[in-house]
């Protein structure tokens, strides 16, 4: 059986034709509701080919400073052939992420944290890249029950890979030494926002 990498490394040359206009727009919606302003430093954790750095750029009228990190290399070299230009890029998993403590603003991850294998570790990564007062951003186009449907019926690798339950997510975002914890799990999207 692929492992994550394999998996994301396989779909990385197809990954932007699953996409679609009406999932940009909701994710502009949710992007503009988080507050994301000209000069942050910003973490995209599993960022696979870059979807979110055109909105980030629209938003912030591209005076944000985006790193993008994905287990996948194959999706970062998508990326940085799209992107290359305006963002930097690692290939790192969530759980060890190869930056200085509190170096970023926020961390944003789009459709990418069931994925993470280890989460309440990944969290406390999270949290020691954000500078004091940063935010994290868990967003989804989709609800919970949704992507965690949608992941079963693709199996393999993704089969297992679930957002976890309001109250386990509660949980392990608080256990993991964030504050300001909300967690909206609505019919056509997902966000859960935490502060360092």
């Amino acid at each position: 059986m692929l492992d994550h990498r394999e998996f994301f490394d396989r779909h990385a040359e197809n990954w932007d034709s699953m996409k679609t206009p009406e999932e940009g727009e909701k994710l502009k919606g949710i992007l503009r509701s988080l507050g994301i302003s000209a000069g942050e430093k910003i973490l995209d954790v599993g960022c696979g080919t870059g979807y979110l750095f055109p909105f980030l750029d629209e938003i912030t009228n591209k005076k944000a400073e985006v790193t993008g990190i994905d287990i996948s290399q194959k999706m970062i070299d998508t990326a940085r052939r799209k992107f290359g230009h305006s963002a930097k890029f690692l290939v790192s998993g969530a759980e060890s992420i190869p930056a200085e403590s509190e170096t970023y603003d926020r961390v944003i991850c789009y459709s990418s944290f069931p994925h993470f294998p280890d989460k309440l570790k990944a969290l406390k990564e999270f949290l020691r890249v954000l500078k004091t007062g940063g935010k994290l951003n868990i967003i989804h186009t989709s609800s919970r029950k949704k992507i965690n449907s949608l992941h079963r019926s693709i199996g393999g690798a993704v089969g297992m890979d679930r957002i976890p339950s309001y109250g386990k997510m509660k949980k392990i975002l608080l256990y993991a030494g964030f504050g300001g914890v909300k967690i909206k799990d609505g019919k056509d999207s997902y966000v859960a926002l935490g502060a360092a």
